[in-house]
């Protein structure tokens, strides 16, 4: 159990630098609360256990090894970013804040029966919390800052740990890593919707347009080093 506890400590410092997946959790957080921000963290926990089990198996020397491999995730990472963040633009310019389906006018589905009525409410929010989990694990997957962390600084915790007489319970620390990770975007995305009840919308707006800008400044710097790889 005590490296499940110290797995945990690691994934919730390591993550305490803001990054893309914590400037989106945020967002999501402050204007549509905490339900749409959660599953971000989900996600990102999942890409971490996805990197860290290439590490167990040895697998992440081969892909650093790939020169083109590294160059694909800037390219991605950035790509990906600057499409979150015009979405993120879109949504503020329209005044569009997705609104729970039991806000939304029934007047065209009260002749369902009102098992078909639960259950369409039910796909719609499995929908869009699979879509979010999907979200969190590609922005943190293409994350080159993830990417590195996994092949320099990991490594070499995860080797004393299989170097240790607890060697058997090395996937302990993974799912602790992981855990620490999910428990730290649970905690911003739970801040985040107790402070949306506090400000007006004006500032929802401001705040909205500031971290769109700081992910296009995350994908600006994510091409600036794809095109020095490439050149």
């Amino acid at each position: 159990m005590d490296l499940l506890f110290l797995g945990i400590a690691v994934g919730f410092t390591i993550s305490l630098p803001p990054g893309p997946v914590a400037f989106e959790v945020i967002k999501r957080g402050l204007s549509r609360g905490f339900i749409p921000a959660f599953p971000l963290g989900i996600g990102a926990a999942l890409a971490d256990l996805f990197y860290a089990s290439l590490v167990y198996f040895g697998a992440m020397k081969l892909l650093d090894q790939n020169p083109h491999f590294r160059t694909g995730i800037y390219l991605v990472g950035a790509l990906l970013l600057i499409g979150v963040a015009i979405r993120g633009f879109w949504h503020i310019r329209k005044g569009l804040h997705p609104m729970p389906i039991s806000r939304v006018d029934t007047t065209t589905t009260t002749l369902l029966p009102r098992d078909a009525s639960r259950q369409k409410k039910l796909g719609y929010h499995i929908f869009h919390f699979v879509k979010r989990i999907i979200l969190g694990f590609t922005m943190a997957l293409f994350n080159p800052s993830g990417f590195l962390f996994f092949i320099t600084l990991f490594p070499p915790i995860f080797a004393k740990i299989l170097n240790s007489d607890n060697r058997s319970y090395a996937y302990l620390f993974v799912i602790g890593f992981a855990l620490g990770v999910i428990i730290l975007f649970t905690l911003e995305a739970m801040f985040t919707s107790i402070f949306k009840k506090l400000l007006s919308e004006e500032i929802f707006r401001k705040i909205g347009i500031i971290l769109n800008i700081v992910l296009l400044i995350c994908a600006a710097y994510f091409l600036i080093m794809f095109v020095d790889r490439i050149t």
